[in-house]
């Protein structure tokens, strides 16, 4: 937040003020709308805490070093918000009368964007691989942070976006609301919360990883969804068009890939039979079965895909 206030504090704002009359009392009808807006900006902040919880799950397991990995994945993540923040502020907010089919538009994006990191992430293994990554080499850490930059810059920066776009969006609705406007960041601040935790300790455990992102994904069509439902100005030709072509394909991606196609990313270069695969709030698990000509089949546990132990006679413990 400081660097974006930093990189910040020489844009205009994306609003300029204006003289004019006093702003009149709120009707009925602005007061809803208003708070309707703020909803949606805490439903945004849910979904996009809930990303960056599955985002670390996936390339923690690739590159076997959680803290190595949250420091690059918390940087770039943190990058992606504040380039998003400054392209808003620069380009994307200028038009003051666009700021809600812009912001409209960034959910779908967020939606593409989204869904084609999970298809780096499931590869992140592959593409480290092709990189070169063996460790916590200064190569092999830039390897991680390319990975973690293909994954993560697109969607963070899209996600940056919508901040300031929301921002603006529900303190001109709010306008007449006076004291209101502070729940719009309340609700932002609030929504990520509970994203973490519902994303971590419930998505997770009970859907895995690939379908807790595609119900994520889901999220942001239906916040676009709720806008189109409820703001006339939106219901355009060309936006009708574009959302139906980010929901055929995001609908066709998930469908492409399966059920099962993270799963088998995670797991295809382990030699062995696949037993159990459980991916629980804590980890992922991986139970696999060898076959040896000399001591006969053994198992082998596998956390957050590192080799943990195995029941073979000079393994165990």
């Amino acid at each position: 937040g400081t660097v974006a206030l930093l990189l910040a504090r020489d844009v205009p704002p994306l609003l300029a003020p204006t003289s004019g009359p006093e702003v009149t009392e709120a009707t009925p009808e602005e007061v809803r709308e208003g708070l309707l807006l703020a909803l949606v900006f805490g439903a945004s902040g849910f979904l996009a805490v809930g990303y960056e919880v599955l985002w670390f799950r996936l390339l923690a397991y690739h590159a076997n070093n959680t803290v190595y990995t949250f420091s690059v994945m918390l940087a770039v993540y943190l990058t992606g918000l504040v380039v998003g923040a400054l392209a808003c502020a620069l380009w994307v907010g200028r038009d003051k009368g666009a700021l809600l089919a812009s912001f409209a538009r960034v959910q779908l994006g967020i939606a593409i964007a989204a869904s084609v990191s999970l298809g780096f992430a499931g590869q992140g293994g592959t593409i480290l691989e092709k990189l070169g990554y063996s460790g916590l080499s200064a190569g092999s850490l830039g390897s991680l942070v390319l990975l973690v930059a293909i994954v993560l810059l697109v969607p963070t920066t899209l996600i940056g976006m919508s901040f300031p776009l929301a921002s603006e969006l529900s303190v001109v609705r709010l306008a007449k609301v006076g004291g209101r406007v502070g729940l719009l960041y309340s609700l932002n601040t609030f929504g990520g919360v509970l994203g973490s935790l519902v994303a971590g300790m419930v998505l997770l455990p009970l859907l895995g990883v690939q379908a807790s992102f595609q119900l994520l994904i889901l999220g942001n069509l239906a916040l676009f969804g709720v806008l189109w439902l409820t703001q006339p100005a939106l219901r355009t030709p060309s936006l009708r068009r574009e959302a139906v072509l980010t929901t055929l394909g995001v609908v066709g991606f998930a469908v492409a890939l399966g059920p099962s196609w993270l799963v088998h990313q995670l797991t295809r270069s382990y030699p062995g039979e696949l037993l159990v695969f459980e991916e629980t709030d804590d980890a992922t698990f991986m139970v696999l079965e060898h076959q040896d000509e000399r001591v006969g089949p053994y198992q082998q546990l596998a956390v957050n895909g590192t080799s943990y132990a195995n029941n073979r006679p000079e393994g165990m413990r």
